[in-house]
């Protein structure tokens, strides 16, 4: 029972150690008194009280001095054997009481430094069982003398079965020899050790590990101890290998692409030939046609809805600001497309670290994570999650965020961009918020698409309808001048024949042919030429189109001008000509009108045109599918402008467009 341990000495009756203390004394009287002939009187009784002290604490200790002084003084100190107590005992009693007080904290000094190693014991062992990670120690050489309970829960072995360099047999045959060599030369350099390897699970499926071990020095700098944790990467290990398969079918699908591209573009320039074969049958007529084809033709603008689509966003989620980012695959950077902050639109921010830096995206953490799993990454709080650090935490911290949330737009399962939504401080994200906002970004992604779709179907539809247009120009002429050959050979077979009236009647009829294909030639052309805008202004050119379409017919036209024309843009120079011609068209061709007055008026805050015609009317209500009143509409529209149109059966047509004219509406 006589060991160190505070343990065993708690648990020790108090007259066990106070009957060592006399047990001590008594072996050493027993001891001392054949040996006092040589002089040896009090020196054997120094064991006894340190002995006593050291095992038993203060009260043994003293114990043992004051039976130690009694024992000295009754049998070794004359005269023998009785008790008388002098001035000689003191130094002898004090000795002894140094000694016990010594000893004592010794004892004290070493139980408060075993009980600080139990509380770090346990302390560590509290740790390394709640870390994730494999833990293990190793002493000096190298040989492993624990293993944490997650390595036992993981492997199916236990610990006694591990300890040493029998952890070896649980990774993979491959794996053991080389880990070995690293982990020796590591112990023999004492350097630190990292080192990936796989681990066989209990099911027998093999993990991977990046393991990493750092030597534990003592004071003198000699390592005393190895610490070290093997942290699962098997997922990471994964999404690596399907994202090099993923490159590889990218590579494929790419080499794929450009072939099918460079047999399309063989296509197009074939049929690109053909097309400007057939632009040049056509001659002048049908440049006049392309030039107001071109014009006429406006692409979709996306932004719009696509900065209403953001600011939707902003609204539903209460955010702080919701940017639209692009991935520029030609450039390999990241491109802000959008921006929306406090519900407007807003210019980007020339300080963010994405905008400073397009290539910053490739070292950030989130946009990382973003691109593996394309799917939504979430922040709760940017003080503490550690993927965001650096210049982007710190903007991130300036700006006030508390907590954001990236949506990846997706395109055929890859990652064209993403929507970033930032929050000052809000509850955490809930599931359905996520979903609507993935929602809303694919419809971001949709109208990018559809407005490239439609840019590719306006450019054929130009193509296409400037062969139509060609075709029904030369329709027109060709049976015009059908018909007037077909009046003049009949007119010289009757003259021939003598019959003068019937060849008359015939030159007659050859000559209105001609009259009416000219008028139609002639209206064709003044319809379809915008390069007379740059001559006169649309006022001027309205009013030569109208007299030049309606010289001959029985419509009678007017045109009024009220107060001074300003200078207009020529944008709205040409949709003010083109809604002027609509009109006539529409009086010429459906209204059998008498009477067709144009009227402009302008004054400090405007411009006002009216173009009215008597003819049959028609009722608004009634569906219409023709182009010409969609068009008066995008029109008016571009200009920021109003458009009213009224009429009734029987009442004919009145169109009033009104435009003001400011430096905000004219920009």
């Amino acid at each position: 029972m006589l060991r160190s341990d505070p343990g065993a000495r708690r648990i020790v009756p108090a007259v066990w150690r106070y009957g060592l203390s006399v047990l001590l004394v008594a072996i050493c009287t027993a001891v001392t008194m054949p040996l006092q002939v040589y002089g040896v009187r009090t020196s054997l009784f120094f064991p006894a009280v340190l002995l006593s002290t050291w095992y038993g604490g203060t009260g043994p200790g003293l114990l043992a001095v004051l039976l130690s002084t009694l024992s000295i003084n009754f049998f070794f100190t004359e005269p023998f054997l009785e008790f008388q107590f002098s001035v000689q005992d003191i130094p002898t009693t004090v000795a002894f009481l140094l000694s016990a007080l010594i000893i004592n904290s010794w004892s004290a000094a070493r139980t408060r430094a075993e009980k600080r190693l139990r509380d770090n014991e346990q302390r560590w062992h509290g740790l390394t069982e709640a870390l994730p990670q494999l833990v293990w120690g190793a002493a000096s050489d190298g040989a492993c003398d624990y293993f944490s309970t997650q390595w036992t829960a993981y492997t199916g072995v236990p610990e006694t079965e591990l300890l040493g360099w029998q952890w070896m047999k649980v990774l993979h045959p491959d794996d053991r020899e080389p880990t070995r060599k690293f982990w020796t030369d590591s112990v023999a350099g004492r350097t630190p050790y990292d080192v990936e390897y796989r681990v066989q699970r209990k099911n027998g499926v093999y993990g991977w590990f990046k393991t990493r071990g750092v030597p534990i020095r003592n004071e003198e700098g000699k390592i005393e101890k190895w610490f070290g944790t093997c942290t699962d990467i098997t997922d990471r290990k994964q999404a690596e290998a399907a994202l090099r398969q993923s490159e590889y079918e990218l590579r494929k699908a790419r080499d794929g692409l450009e072939r099918k591209v460079k047999e399309r573009t063989a296509d197009l320039s074939r049929s690109t030939e053909a097309l400007r074969a057939s632009e040049q049958v056509a001659r002048g007529q049908v440049e006049a046609l392309a030039q107001s084809l071109d014009v006429l033709a406006t692409a979709p603008d996306p932004e719009k809805f696509i900065g209403q689509m953001l600011i939707t966003i902003g609204r539903l989620l209460s955010a702080q600001s919701v940017t639209l980012w692009l991935f520029d695959e030609t450039a390999d950077s990241l491109v802000l497309r959008s921006m929306a902050d406090g519900g407007r639109l807003v210019a980007p921010d020339p300080e963010h670290p994405f905008a400073k830096d397009p290539l910053f995206w490739k070292q950030n953490a989130a946009i990382q994570e973003l691109l593996f799993t394309a799917g939504p990454v979430v922040c709760d709080d940017v003080e503490t999650d550690p993927r965001v650090n650096g210049e982007w935490g710190d903007y991130l911290k300036r700006s006030g965020t508390k907590r954001f949330m990236a949506v990846p737009i997706l395109v055929g399962g890859q990652v064209r961009g993403f929507v970033g939504i930032r929050h000052v401080d809000r509850a955490p994200y809930r599931p359905e918020e996520i979903e609507l906002t993935q929602a809303l970004a694919h419809q971001v992604m949709l109208a990018l698409q559809l407005n490239e779709f439609a840019e590719q179907g306006r450019r054929a539809a130009i193509f296409e309808e400037r062969n139509r247009m060609a075709r029904d120009i030369h329709d027109t002429l060709a049976q015009g001048f059908t018909g007037v050959i077909v009046q003049l050979e009949a007119a010289e077979d009757a003259i021939s024949c003598g019959r003068q009236k019937e060849a008359d009647k015939h030159l007659h009829r050859a000559a209105a042919l001609a009259r009416q294909s000219l008028k139609e030639a002639r209206r064709s052309v003044h319809a379809l030429r915008p390069d007379a805008l740059e001559r006169d202004n649309f006022w001027e050119v309205l009013k030569g189109t109208i007299k030049g379409t309606t010289a001959g017919t029985a419509l009678h036209t007017t045109c009024e001008l009220r107060g001074k024309l300003p200078d207009l843009p020529p944008l709205w120079q040409e949709n003010l000509l083109h809604i002027g011609q609509e009109a006539l068209t529409n009086t010429l061709k459906y209204a059998q009108a008498r009477n067709f007055r144009t009227r402009l008026s302008c004054n400090g805050r405007g411009i006002r045109l009216e173009l009215h015609d008597d003819g049959h009317g028609f009722d608004p209500k009634d569906r219409h599918d023709g182009l010409g009143l969609t068009g008066m509409r995008e029109r008016v529209q571009q200009m920021n402008g109003e458009l009213q149109i009224t009429s009734a059966p029987g009442e004919g047509t009145n169109v009033v467009v009104a435009v003001s004219v400011n430096q905000e509406s004219m920009s």
